[in-house]
């Protein structure tokens, strides 16, 4: 399985691909879930704390309300339905993984395993954080999603991004290009092609980046002695990012036409 690139939309998609029967049935399969069950529920989320804060902070801002009904597509352990909830949301989550579906039930979270399960018009604020690269049919998701939405509802996307300096800097050792299960890297303007031919407004589209890695890379390369470079990257990563829209993900905020 390689990376391939394309030409006219500059997104990176995955060639071949598995089918997507077999990687849901494997990938997402309960055994290989719940080997990192107890490290999702401690570790990650201590770490994801002050992003899931910092997204519900970025809704209210695009939305002008701090409650309402909310859907987290790929929702895995509830992380962010949880703090969504503290807030004051009627929040649900949509989950096709067995083990995490438990875990949902278990912490007293409301899920659907199908998108089927929820009322059209009924969703004021759908998010796909970090899942949209898994998507085989991207435009079909985005035409269900819609009908989820009520107009003028807010659609939010995280994904990886094609046109990344990490991209373009490491080339096949960037940490997001992980097969089977990353089917395809969007490029900013692919993206925002795709929402506009399914019926969603633009609010804000602008990519974030990962400084971990690439400190970890400088460290390397140096010997583990980098001096002004790592103490310096990250704001000199920062400015590069910010003048090409060169952040590892992108994120989208677009209201429902």
């Amino acid at each position: 399985m390689t990376y391939r690139l394309c030409e006219e939309c500059k997104s990176i998609f995955l060639s071949p691909r598995l089918p997507e029967k077999i990687l849901m049935e494997s990938f997402y399969s309960d055994e290989l879930s719940s080997l990192h069950r107890d490290w999702l529920l401690d570790a990650l989320e201590a770490v994801q704390g002050v992003n899931y804060r910092y997204r519900l902070d970025e809704i209210y801002r695009h939305q002008g309300s701090a409650t309402g009904r909310l859907l987290d597509v790929g929702c895995a352990c509830g992380g962010f339905l949880l703090e969504a909830r503290r807030r004051g949301w009627d929040a649900i989550g949509q989950e096709v993984s067995v083990l995490f579906a438990s875990v949902l039930h278990e912490r007293g979270i409301s899920m659907v395993h199908d998108l089927k399960e929820v009322e059209h018009g009924s969703v004021d604020t759908v998010t796909l954080w970090s899942v949209f690269e898994h998507v085989y049919e991207p435009g079909q998701l985005l035409e269900e999603l819609r009908t989820k939405l009520r107009s003028g509802g807010l659609l939010c996307i995280a994904v990886p991004n094609s046109r990344s300096a990490g991209a373009l800097l490491f080339g096949a050792d960037w940490p997001l290009f992980t097969p089977p299960e990353h089917v395809v890297c969007f490029a900013p303007e692919a993206l925002r092609k795709l929402l506009l031919q399914h019926g969603f407004r633009i609010r804000q589209m602008r990519t974030t980046c990962c400084w971990s890695y690439v400190r970890n890379a400088l460290l390397q390369t140096c010997n583990s002695d980098p001096g002004d470079a790592t103490r310096n990257g990250p704001a000199f990563y920062r400015k590069v990012i910010d003048q090409f829209d060169a952040g590892d993900m992108i994120e989208v905020f677009a209201e429902r036409i």
